[in-house]
């Protein structure tokens, strides 16, 4: 058997004919000394043995083993290569704990993203919010910054209120057919759109079981939720109800009062179907008209507007009081009265008696007021006696036009004299 001899200093395999050790350097053939541990031969200026680790100058203790037992024992041979160290178990675990940690929670964070901050989320939420009548809830989901207009005179303003009345349908039934990357217009002077923040959406939804389509797009918010989930937001997500009807009358969507434009009422209005109707007023009725919105289109709303039975009667009434006013004058042409007659003498006695009250047409105009016209003349006689004590009589036919209009809520009637 061949024995190869070692480094007595670093313990390194000794190359046959070399003058000194590869690694360490030490000349072979210097003086040694056994280790009082293990008895191995060390160099006389090691510190510590290179078999067994003990400090050289230090003496062994009680328990050591004796060294002639230590000599019967055959030599330890020593690896002259350096060994990796290898983990134990609970190294493997603790690693492994952290790879499932860090699995869980970047899973974690994808899933929350994926289900609780994703484009259906944000549609399917824009969609409760309307089936709950929620309209500011509604509202967060849109990305616009359309406010709820005030109660004045601010037409197209999105108005609230009509969602939480009776008359209001919301959509149902949504389905999100597919969702894809889209880009943006790039307004003129400005960057390229990034396309992974906006997405296109495919959608069908039913209106009282009429089926609809749309497309809305989506943007993907820079402002984060805890510093790491990005919301979406749909860009726009409502249209329109344009009410045609004459200037000044009073309109209610699903009973809630719309403020007038110059040229009628236009109001913004997120989808669903609406209850269109006159509001209360002294002049003007017209049956209820419903309007379905979409996402995709507005409604427009014609009001079959017609003066009130009450109203024609009132102002008939004032315009036949006004007339039986003039018939009492004792003059032939009685001061601002559409009727009148002549004589050469002098006529005592006068009295005029109206035969025929005269048929009114009464139409609205551009400016919101009442037009007062005739449509079938009137007649009035007159009666008396002459300068010769002679009986006089006499008639005229006559026509009556003039305005109606409202003030404090009641119907005023000014004749043209």
């Amino acid at each position: 058997m061949m024995t190869i001899e070692s480094c007595p200093k670093c313990r390194t395999a000794l190359i046959p004919g070399l003058q000194k050790c590869a690694a360490c350097g030490t000349p072979l053939g210097v003086p040694t000394r056994d280790c009082p541990s293990c008895t191995r031969s060390v160099a006389t200026d090691a510190r510590f043995c290179p078999n067994c680790g003990h400090t050289m100058d230090q003496p062994v203790g009680p328990l050591a083993e004796p060294a002639a037992l230590a000599l019967d024992r055959p030599a330890q041979q020593l690896d002259p290569f350096v060994r990796p160290r290898n983990p134990n178990r609970v190294t493997y675990l603790i690693a492994g704990g952290l790879v499932a940690t860090l699995i869980v929670l970047f899973g974690g964070l994808y899933m929350v993203q994926r289900f609780a901050f994703a484009p259906e989320t944000t549609l399917s939420g824009y969609f409760d919010a309307l089936s709950q009548h929620d309209g500011k809830s509604a509202l967060s989901y849109l990305e616009e910054g359309i406010t709820e207009g005030p109660s004045d005179n601010d037409s197209g303003r999105l108005q609230i209120a009509p969602l939480q009345g009776s008359g209001y349908i919301p959509p149902s039934k949504l389905k999100v057919e597919a969702i894809t990357e889209t880009g943006r217009t790039t307004r003129r002077g400005g960057n390229p759109p990034d396309l992974s923040e906006y997405r296109e959406a495919q959608i069908e939804y039913q209106l009282d079981g009429s089926p609809y389509k749309a497309t809305l797009t989506l943007h993907r918010q820079k402002e984060t939720t805890l510093g790491v989930f990005h919301r979406w937001r749909i860009v726009g997500g409502l249209s329109s109800i344009s009410v045609a009807a004459p200037a000044g009358t009073p309109v209610v969507v699903n009973g809630q009062a719309v403020p007038a434009a110059q040229y009628g009422y236009v109001l913004a209005a997120f989808v669903g179907r609406y209850t269109v109707a006159v509001g209360d007023n002294p002049l003007w009725t017209a049956p209820a008209t419903t309007a379905d919105v979409g996402l995709s289109h507005g409604a427009e709303v014609q009001l079959p507007v017609q003066l009130k039975a009450s109203a024609r009667s009132d102002i008939e009434a004032q315009v036949r009081a006004y007339l039986d006013e003039c018939a009492r004058s004792t003059e032939l042409a009685p001061d601002g009265c559409p009727f009148s007659t002549y004589s050469f003498g002098t006529v005592t006695d006068v009295k005029w008696t109206i035969q025929r009250y005269p048929t009114l047409a009464i139409e609205q105009t551009q400016e919101g007021t009442l037009s007062i016209s005739t449509r079938q003349s009137g007649l009035a006689s007159v009666t008396g006696k002459s300068s010769t004590n002679s009986p006089f009589s006499g008639s005229d036919t006559f026509y009556v036009s003039g305005t109606a209009e409202l003030t404090n809520s009641k119907v005023h009637v000014v004749i043209r004299r």
